[in-house]
């Protein structure tokens, strides 16, 4: 009879945590409709002629769309880790159940983020391949951004469009995985939350800079998948016209 070995069991727990922290998150994110009237509204806001062009415009609203939510992250993290100026209880609270709240939270936020820039950027998130890729986005945005990486920067052309190609199915499971990566980084960094009033600064700053790098890595990635989708567009058209 075959055993599983370690590192099986390891990478299914790590996706089982995952899957449990997504299915929070999945909970709390709005729908498709509300993302996309609010980012109607920031582009009316933003008046498309006033600009240079049409990727500086789009620029100009992802940044809009990334201050709004990199701030929310940071509310919530100051937020999450108040309890801690209360002693005993709150120190346990801010330590132990704050720490995931917050990384919910943060979630929950860098998740709508990209879905805003998705939205923005011209794709379907009425469409489930396209609310997984966000997803993908976010999670993989954020595991990264922790350590200073780019992912996308790193990827080759081919791969990135072989994420593209992922079904819902694999893309979940690449989203949980990733997702579970974080809960385990994330589980040893409660000592400064304990600290009273520090871990309030500590924790909203720390969650307004991760969601600002994660938001940007999201808006280059995208504006190259736009980029990439123009180019294999017009080359079909000339093509055809040929």
């Amino acid at each position: 009879m075959g055993h599983t070995s370690p590192r099986v069991s390891e990478d299914r727990a790590t996706e089982q945590r995952g899957r449990r922290l997504l299915n929070a998150i999945e909970r709390l994110v709005c729908e498709p409709d509300e993302i996309i009237e609010a980012v109607e509204i920031l582009k009316y806001n933003d008046e498309p002629g006033a600009a240079p062009s049409e990727n500086a415009f789009l620029r100009g609203v992802a940044a809009d769309i990334i201050s709004t939510y990199s701030t929310r992250s940071a509310i919530g993290g100051g937020l999450t880790a108040a309890p801690a100026v209360v002693p005993g209880v709150g120190t346990l609270v801010a330590t132990v159940g704050g720490s995931m709240v917050d990384m919910a939270w943060m979630l929950r936020q860098e998740v709508e983020m990209a879905l805003c820039l998705t939205y923005l950027y011209g794709f379907d998130i009425t469409d489930e391949r396209e609310r997984w890729l966000a997803y993908g986005l976010a999670s993989i945005s954020t595991y990264d951004a922790r350590d200073g990486r780019n992912y996308f920067a790193d990827l080759a052309e081919a791969q990135i469009e072989a994420m593209v190609k992922y079904t819902p199915r694999q893309l979940s499971k690449l989203v949980a995985t990733q997702l579970g990566k974080l809960a385990l980084a994330r589980a040893p960094g409660g000592f400064f939350r304990a600290v009273p009033l520090v871990g309030v600064v500590v924790s909203a700053s720390g969650n307004k800079v991760l969601t600002s790098a994660v938001g940007w890595r999201c808006q280059a990635a995208l504006a190259r998948r736009r980029q990439a989708d123009r180019l294999h567009d017009a080359a079909i058209v000339d093509a055809t016209v040929r």
